[in-house]
């Protein structure tokens, strides 16, 4: 018969990584699924300046630290992806990427968020200057020329705020309405981004056949459901909703870091992810007392 871990930590990011140190704090049988590189995203960074503790430098050097620890405190890893969560009466059962399972009697969820389909080339370009997060990047770009394609109410309020820092925005108009700002800083296109282009080490905004050169571009856009990944969790505004102990609708199912909401920042990730594996420690612990 199969093992049953006491936690399951699904995410190789910095929630993922942080709960993981809780589990191993608190001596819990777990494992952590999830790609050995870590956070793709991070890895791509060309500069991290805001992390706490963090001299600036590049968000490769930093995500190399960060997944270190499995090395370091020899946690028991499994390289690859998961499929699906089920739910059952005190127990998880994980199916993973080649179609087998792992079963827990609790899951930290720190997958991050998978964005709907992007842009032709916005993967590719991420590190020449595509950002998600603008409480996190936006002091990269103070009094400089910046895009925002905006695709929904969330991205309108974040527009506003980047208009007081750089000295120019443009708003690619993706909500589907009529917008005005009344913002001499801010100029709306209602055009459809069609691709990325790399002009030399410059990144430009092809608008249906007009190219557009900006300093910085912040794709603001609804992730994926979550739902998608576990059945029957609450998901509130395209995120997984938690208590203040980061436990979801579903007991012993606990969620940090991008993929319960904004700011998308490392730091919050991390700690998220800290209070989120010591919860889960202590719910195995309620449960062994049983």
């Amino acid at each position: 018969m199969k093992e049953t871990y006491d936690i399951a930590v699904i995410g190789t990011g910095p929630a993922g990584l942080s709960a993981a140190l809780n589990c191993v704090s608190r001596n819990k049988k777990f494992i952590i699924i999830g790609p050995k590189q870590g956070s793709k995203k991070l890895e791509m960074a060309k500069k991290v300046d805001n992390y706490l503790g963090f001299i600036s430098d590049s968000g490769k050097k930093l995500n190399q630290t960060f997944t270190g620890i499995i090395k370091r405190f020899n946690l028991n890893h499994l390289d690859t992806m998961v499929n699906q969560i089920y739910t059952m009466p005190d127990v998880f059962f994980i199916e993973l990427k080649d179609g087998s399972t792992v079963s827990a009697k609790s899951v930290v969820l720190a997958t991050g968020i998978n964005m709907e389909r992007g842009i032709k080339n916005e993967e590719l370009y991420l590190p020449y200057g595509i950002s998600y997060c603008p409480t996190c990047d936006a002091n990269l770009y103070k009094d400089k020329e910046i895009c925002v394609i905006g695709y929904n109410e969330d991205s309108i309020e974040e527009t506003i705020f980047l208009s007081g820092i750089s000295s120019k925005v443009y708003f690619v108009n993706m909500t589907k309405k009529v917008i005005d700002f009344d913002n001499p800083n801010i100029e709306v296109i209602n055009k459809k981004p069609t691709s990325f282009e790399l002009d030399g080490e410059k990144l430009l905004l092809n608008l249906e056949g007009d190219m557009l050169k900006a300093d910085g571009y912040f794709v603001l856009k609804d992730s994926k459901s979550p739902e998608n990944l576990v059945p029957g969790v609450e998901v509130e505004k395209g995120h997984i909703k938690v208590d203040a102990n980061f436990e979801t609708n579903l007991k012993g199912l606990f969620a940090c870091g991008d993929l319960i909401g904004q700011p998308y920042q490392i730091g919050k990730a991390v700690g998220e992810g800290n209070i989120c594996g010591l919860s889960a420690s202590k719910y195995i612990e309620r449960l062994n007392r049983r």
